[in-house]
């Protein structure tokens, strides 16, 4: 996921931040350990193994 964000050009001002720094943004945004995204950016699924 954060490759994919660091990827966007709409997002180019994100790179200035840490990638540390990202991971606990997204971590704080998870409900019940799933991350929402709205379908305007895609569609991520991702199962543990």
């Amino acid at each position: 996921m954060i490759d994919y964000i660091y990827s966007l050009p709409s997002f180019s001002d994100i790179q200035d931040f840490s990638r540390d720094t990202l991971r606990s943004v997204l971590e704080k945004n998870m409900k019940n350990g799933v991350l929402h995204v709205p379908k305007d950016y895609g569609m991520f699924i991702a199962r543990k193994k």
